[in-house]
């Protein structure tokens, strides 16, 4: 067992944790980019590259749409585009076996989650994307992010809930 990657995987989950209990995409978002800067390094010293170099498209790409957010801008469509090629073609240049395609799947996901303005829609799709990634994380040997993808999964589904509860208590 890898224990500085499962170290930095520990962190991340933390701060993802943290990310899906924001009611704000911005919040939500700055987050984001802490956990994936954990999780990028997780990957690269457990050799999963694909997922190392998702991370860091993801980044890019939540520093970007935070920028939007913070501003309270809509994120441009382009953006959305732009991302999802840029990380189709990061696929088709580390495909190796069906195992390198699910960062890439998920990614595109969780893309097009931040993308759009509707957060329950981003926690529904965290919930989904959190299951894929527990089968990933065993395969290349990530261990602690399987924790953090159970937590992943639970802390949406609480996110999903407070949303709701948001909701409700704005229409009464």
């Amino acid at each position: 067992m890898n224990i500085p990657a499962q170290i930095f995987g520990a962190f991340a989950v933390i701060i993802m944790f943290l990310s899906y209990l924001k009611t704000t995409k911005a919040k939500y978002l700055f987050l984001q980019i802490l956990c994936n800067i954990f999780f990028a390094i997780q990957f690269f010293l457990v050799g999963a590259l694909s997922a190392a170099g998702i991370c860091i498209i993801t980044i890019v790409k939540s520093i970007i749409f935070y920028s939007y957010e913070n501003k309270e801008k809509d994120i441009p469509f382009w953006c959305l585009l732009v991302f999802e090629l840029v990380t189709i073609i990061f696929g088709i240049y580390i495909f190796t076996d069906f195992n390198s395609l699910l960062p890439i799947i998920i990614s595109c996901l969780y893309t097009f989650g931040t993308w759009q303005k509707k957060l329950h829609i981003t926690y529904s799709i965290g919930t989904f994307a959190s299951v894929v990634w527990i089968f990933y994380n065993f395969i290349v040997g990530a261990y602690v992010s399987i924790i953090g993808n159970l937590a992943e999964f639970i802390a949406s589904l609480i996110g999903l809930y407070r949303l709701a509860r948001l909701k409700k208590s704005k229409q009464n």
